[in-house]
């Protein structure tokens, strides 16, 4: 749902979704974590360059200046490894003012052979012989809704397990353990699912907390088409609630939020697979404003969250988590904050 992300294109926040309206809370939804160095090139798939970096790589911005002079970066690896969150709003600050690039013309031909810069060789690009466009990219979610030891979110029969889930992570997750926690949850999750499904009384069911409207409308019900509408959506996730936020970025991004989910709302989709599309997007759009309501609740920076009118880290006030409920029926969220657990 962002402009630039690594992730896979039809993920859109369906998770979150499903369980604010629910009825669920969503913790700590502002804390993004972003990778510096993400493939950005026009056609290119947005794959991260996997540290460590190759000494003979630079980062250069337009003007060929080698950011890592520039910003006192010494080695790119430790930059990716342990300044993660400073080297992405950096870069972020420089594409704004001209593109960014990996240079690895001085790359020996016989070090592409090796891990990490042999996952690169599927990329189609000439590393030789000209700079790889690169940017800050959305890499992780920290926020999401709580589990107990079995996985079980707070409706009974509802498990969680992986990126949707919040508190293994804190304010800012820690590089390598994404897939042993996918492994671990996933494990308990499912186990414990089955478990309790041999358990569970026959014959019961879950009801959906919405109503569902069945039937196709005719085309042309909105202004504007579905793809504008996702491109749109992730415009406004980026720009607004992206490396770099405060109050005046997120106001006018919630804002802009409201107008499309009423847009969707009034969208009558003409296919089955409009309706799909209008289901992602109205994911994407409830996701959305969650990040920024929470975003804009934070008034400090902190781990991977950063807002340039508060930079500082505020533990007198700030150390605390968000928690946030869904009105179905307004279609906003509140917010509420309790000391950090």
């Amino acid at each position: 749902m962002y402009l630039r992300n690594d992730n896979q294109r039809y993920i859109m926040g369906q998770g979150y979704y499903l369980a604010a309206a629910a009825g669920l809370p969503l913790f700590d939804m502002e804390f993004v974590q972003f990778f510096p160095i993400i493939i950005a090139g026009e056609g290119l798939p947005a794959t991260m360059v996997y540290p460590p970096i190759h000494k003979a790589m630079k980062l250069v911005n337009g003007a060929g200046e080698d950011l890592a002079v520039k910003y006192k970066l010494g080695s790119l690896t430790d930059a990716v490894m342990k300044k993660r969150d400073e080297l992405s709003i950096e870069l972020y600050r420089e594409a704004e003012r001209s593109a960014v690039f990996l240079d690895c013309r001085d790359v020996p031909r016989d070090a592409w052979e090796g891990y990490p810069l042999s996952l690169l060789r599927p990329v189609k690009h000439d590393f030789a012989a000209k700079p790889l466009p690169i940017s800050p990219a959305v890499h992780f979610m920290m926020g999401g809704v709580m589990t107990d030891d079995a996985c079980q979110c707070g409706l009974p029969g509802l498990f969680a397990c992986g990126e949707v889930t919040w508190g293994l992570h804190g304010a800012n997750r820690r590089g390598g353990n994404a897939l042993m926690e996918c492994a671990v949850f996933g494990t308990l999750a499912g186990r414990n699912a089955a478990r309790f499904n041999e358990e569970a009384p026959k014959g019961t069911s879950m009801e959906p907390t919405e109503t569902r409207t069945d039937g196709f409308g005719a085309p042309g019900d909105s202004r504007r088409s579905l793809g504008d509408i996702k491109t749109e959506i992730r415009k406004i996730a980026w720009h607004n609630a992206g490396v770099i936020r405060s109050a005046e970025g997120l106001t006018k991004g919630l804002e802009a939020a409201c107008e499309i989910h009423r847009e969707l709302d009034g969208f009558v989709p003409a296919t089955r697979r409009e309706r799909c599309a209008k289901a992602d997007l109205t994911a994407a759009v409830v996701t959305l404003k969650a990040i920024i309501t929470a975003s804009l609740a934070r008034q400090e920076s902190r781990g991977s969250f950063f807002r340039e009118d508060h930079p500082r880290e505020d533990d007198a006030n700030w150390k605390k988590n968000s928690s946030l409920i869904y009105d179905p029926v307004e279609k906003t969220f509140s917010v509420t904050h309790a000391a950090a657990l």
